[in-house]
């Protein structure tokens, strides 16, 4: 439990306290969140996919989700408390330790509470590029999770991740080459910059293949926005 302790009264989760002074560690502020906020509490949302590995969606406050009509006081500093109705039991990981969040739950109710839909749909592209998920297992939890703010626009991005669009920024290019009948550019194209490291362009495509269908300066103007990410 990492020097996060619990007060429990009646059988039941109280509060808890660390006997350290100090700044507590992100392990010992997850800890203190769940058990603050009692045996169903589980860590949520962003938290919960970090806990799982996800990369480049830090946030500094710690989410706990507890069941509706749970008291947690004045809480904790970084540590934000959202109720809900939904069953945590059945969100809950497998497995004992921490209390966390199943990662396609987790992120499927964060992206329902955005209101720029280009964040619900990064997340979701995130998850499945850094291979904590799949689109098969979000569409999954999208049909379980009703009713789901945002379900049918996550369902459509979910068709684009699945055929293989990794980020934002492919999926606002493959939108436009629709819109705009254009042929679909390559997809992460890997690069060196001028000092020699990898880098990945989110999509390329060459000025003639990506004005397929266009001439003049509306092609070469959507063929210069094809590059774009790195």
């Amino acid at each position: 439990m990492e020097d996060v302790r619990v007060v429990a009264h009646d059988g039941g989760c109280f509060g808890a306290w660390s006997p350290t002074t100090g700044e507590l560690s992100r392990r010992q502020l997850l800890w203190l969140g769940v058990l603050h906020g009692g045996p169903e509490a589980l860590v949520g949302d962003l938290s919960a996919a970090e806990v799982a590995g996800l990369r480049n969606w830090h946030r500094d406050a710690v989410t706990i989700l507890v069941p509706h009509g749970s008291s947690v006081g004045a809480g904790h500093p970084g540590v934000v408390f959202v109720r809900t109705r939904r069953p945590l039991r059945d969100w809950r990981r497998r497995g004992g330790g921490l209390p966390v969040c199943r990662v396609e739950p987790a992120v499927l109710r964060f992206a329902s509470t955005r209101r720029n839909p280009r964040v619900a749909e990064g997340v979701l592209a995130a998850v499945v590029q850094q291979g904590l998920t799949s689109p098969r297992r979000l569409e999954e939890w999208i049909g379980r999770m009703q009713p789901l703010r945002g379900a049918d626009r996550f369902r459509r991005a979910l068709v684009e991740i699945g055929g293989g669009a990794q980020s934002t920024a492919e999926l606002d290019v493959r939108r436009m080459c629709r819109a705009a009948r254009l042929a679909e550019p390559m997809r992460q194209v890997r690069r060196r910059d001028a000092d020699g490291r990898l880098r990945f362009t989110d999509c390329a495509g060459a000025a003639g293949r990506a004005g397929a269908g266009r001439t003049g300066p509306e092609a070469a103007g959507c063929a210069r926005s094809l590059r774009l990410g790195g």
